[in-house]
Formats: C-alpha cells, structure tokens, sequence
C-alpha cells in the first residue's frame, strides 16, 4: 500500500486508548503494512509502563507533559462551555451544588444559552486557538522523526490538542479519533482543531461530530468499534463450568452481572449490591440466583471486603486495567479480555448504573436494568446517578431504544430483575436497535476499516 517508508505518530493520552486501538485490531493491522514505522506519544509519567507492553522494533515509545498554559485554560473553558448539550448542562448544575459558586454558573449558563449552538461562535473560538503555536519540543520533534502522519486518538484531550498544533504548523497530515460515546456531548466540549478526517465508531458519533461540531461531512467516517472484534473471537469463550469454577460460583444457578461505574460515579454502588445480597437473604430473590460484581477497571470502589462476604455474592478480583505494568506478554491481555466476554455470556442479567455495559452485553444478547439510585442513601437529584439518566445526552438516547429498564427504587430493581429473569425477550426489540444504530457494524473488521481509513491519508 506505500510506496515508501512512512512514519506515523499516534497519541496515547488514557489507558483506553490501549484498549481502543493497541489491543484492538487496529495496530495489529497498520504493522500489517511492512514500510510502516510507529511511534506512540505517551504521557511522561507512563512511559515505562508503556514501554513494558508496547516497545518494539517497529514501535517506539515517547514520553511527554503537555504544556498548558494560561491561554490554553481560557480556550478550554470557552470550548466546555459553549457546546449546548445535555450532558454539559447537567454537569454544570452539579459543579454548582459542590463549589455554590453562583456566579460561575450564571457565566457558565449564558454563554451555552447564547453561543451553545452558534455556528459563528465556534468557529470564532477556532480563529482565536489557530494564535495558540505549537510548542518547539513537539515541533522539532516531529520534524526530527520525519513524521508524515499524526493520528490523535482523543481529539479533546490536552495531550492530543498540544500534538494536533505541531502537525498543523508544519502542515502534516491529521487524522483524529473520538475516544469513547459520550465525548462528543461531554465536558471535553468542542473540538478545537478539525482533523483532516476524524474516524468514528458508529453514525450516531458521525452525526454529533457534523451537527454539534460543524465538522465537514466529507471529512468525517465511521468504521466501527475496533475492540467490539473480540466479540467475533469465539475461540475465546469457555465452558460455564470451567468459568465459575474460577470464581467461585455455581454453574447450575441463575446469575447477575453487576458492573460497577466505580466511586467517582457512583458512589452508592456497594449499597445497591448489598440491597440484591439482602434481597437473597429474605427470599424475594429466587434461591437459585447469585451474583457476579465486577468493579470497574479504572475506578475504585469502597467495601471490598464487606461485598465479599454478602450472601450469593462473588466479588470479581480478576478485573484488571486496560494496560498491564509489570507484563509484556500479549496473551496476558487476551486474557483481560477473555474474561469480560466470558463474564457477559455466561451472565443471565447485567445490573448497573448507567454505563456502556449495557451496550456490551448487547452483542451476546444480554438483558440489562438500568440502576437510578443511590442504593440505601438519599443524594440531591444534582448529585445523584439519576442525573445520567435524565440529563446524559448518550444515556437518554440509549433509553429511549428501550432496550432496558430503569429502576429508580429498592422496589422496582427487585421486580424487574425478577421481570428479566422470567421474561429475558421482553426488551429484545430495544437491544436490536442498539446493535443496528448504535453498534453498527459488529462483523470483526472494525479495527481493519480504522486501519484502512488511517493509511489512507498517508
């Protein structure tokens, strides 16, 4: 496919990104291309860690601190608040109950009322970031590389932006990427440089980018999500036997997958897995049933040890980040991912706080309840994780597919989990939606479509 050697500078700002594209497929197929040479840009701070896992002959790893300064901070804010979505309006109001800082707020809310949607307005903001230079390190940097192509993998993040300068300024080639569902309506806010061609995993993300982002049509594509492939790796799923034997649990009884969003979201979340424990122990739960609570990858929860001593309840140990520090061995990672899919498939019913497991499990055809409470504590709706569901734009969105639902008190999340588990069709239209409109394309050549679109501006 290239003629000559070519090198390409792709940035590493999250740990997700080693989920999204250096243990997707997505790198395995850009080495595919033997004239191709990568270079990965990694936070300074990770770039042992990185180096550990990805560091080959044909990978290099760079370590670099973003630098931010006054200038950027300003940009940052106008950008945060001057996109008129859900999401950033909910978190605005929740920044007010925790600072009571009335004046932010009323400054915060005119400019998204006024310029939220103003297409005038966020251009004039990318006028005024075109004056932000590039700093001299990455600059040189990219020349002294002879960088023909920079891909930023999260178009929002600092990381990225400080890259997407330097290949401006010296006219290279710019390919971005979104990170994850929510960015595009998130507090990441406007995208500050428009790439070349932003790749996309789906048409819903297409249509934010175009409509909410003002991006070209003609620079935007979808081409799946890369790390979705592992869905097709059948190979990959064992035995139910062998799987709970692992953790503990009882093959020939139901199960409930609850994934936690961690305490930096859902702080509550050990109190509703104590609320199902407790509803074993008194009987209104079926005697056959136990549960699985997977944590989040990224995010601590509190009262491990409490949860692992409730009634018919596996705490998952095995649940690890996206990147390993201490392991270079790729099958080691395989593993991770193995035991995520196996954790979905063998599962009757996943429970959790709003969250993209609810779209995981649609792939293997899983119900889901949605969670929209605070277990057996009483938050303000601003700080409560009903607030996802009622004012996070891709929340509300996947909601209204019903292809799952919601439980707002101690009451309904033991009937509908009873629900689920004696109807597991009942939502199955809502959960097809999803798969067509949200997943899109689940045919395993999700990561060779990114590589595709990616070598193609080289």
């Amino acid at each position: 496919m290239l003629a000559v050697s070519k090198n390409i500078l792709i940035t590493v700002s999250q740990d997700s990104i080693a989920r999204n594209v250096l243990h997707s497929f997505v790198m395995d197929a850009l080495l595919g291309e033997p004239s191709l040479s990568v270079y990965l840009l990694v936070p300074a701070e990770a770039e042992k860690k990185y180096r550990r896992e990805f560091d080959s002959t044909r990978v290099r790893i760079l370590g670099h601190t973003p630098q931010v300064n006054f200038f950027d901070k300003i940009l940052r804010y106008l950008c945060r608040h001057n996109l008129r979505t859900d999401t950033i309006m909910t978190d605005q109001r929740t920044r007010l109950l925790i600072d009571r800082n009335y004046t932010s707020f009323a400054v915060k809310r005119s400019l998204i009322f006024l310029f939220g949607k103003s297409r005038f307005f966020h251009e004039l903001i990318r006028f005024v970031a075109k004056f932000r230079r590039a700093s001299a390190k990455l600059t040189d940097l990219l020349k002294k590389l002879e960088v023909n192509l920079v891909v930023a993998t999260d178009v929002q993040d600092n990381l990225d932006i400080e890259l997407m300068r330097a290949a401006r300024d010296l006219k290279i080639k710019l390919v971005g990427l979104v990170r994850s569902w929510d960015n595009l309506v998130s507090e990441g806010g406007l995208i500050q440089i428009i790439p070349d061609r932003l790749i996309v995993w789906n048409p819903y993300l297409a249509g934010q980018a175009i409509s909410l982002h003002h991006i070209p049509e003609s620079r935007v594509i979808a081409a799946g999500i890369p790390h979705y492939d592992w869905y097709l790796k059948k190979e990959l799923l064992i035995s139910r036997e062998e799987f709970f034997s692992k953790l503990g649990l009882d093959p020939l009884k139901k199960t409930i997958l609850f994934t936690g969003l961690g305490d930096y979201f859902a702080p509550h979340e050990a109190e509703v897995v104590e609320i199902i424990a407790d509803a074993f122990r008194t009987g209104e739960l079926p005697s056959n049933l136990q549960m699985l609570f997977r944590p989040h990858p990224a995010y601590d929860v509190h009262g491990k040890e409490r949860l692992a001593t409730l009634p018919r309840t596996i705490f998952d140990h095995k649940v690890s980040p996206f990147t390993d520090a201490d392991k270079s061995d790729h099958e080691t990672q395989e593993e991770k991912i193995a035991h995520q899919l196996n954790s979905i498939y063998h599962s009757d019913v996943i429970v959790t706080s709003p969250s993209s497991m609810v779209i995981d499990a649609v792939p293997f055809d899983k119900p889901a309840v949605g969670v929209a409470f605070d277990g057996k504590s009483a938050e303000p709706y601003w700080n409560s994780v009903k607030r996802y569901i009622k004012g996070y734009t891709h929340i509300k969105d996947l909601v209204a597919y019903g292809a799952f639902p919601v439980a707002y008190n101690r009451a309904q999340l033991i009937s509908l989990i009873k629900e689920i588990l004696e109807n597991p069709n009942k939502f199955k239209d809502g959960r097809e939606k999803i798969l067509d409109e949200f997943i899109w394309k689940l045919d395993g050549g999700s990561g060779e479509r990114f590589a595709k679109a990616i070598l193609e501006m080289i």
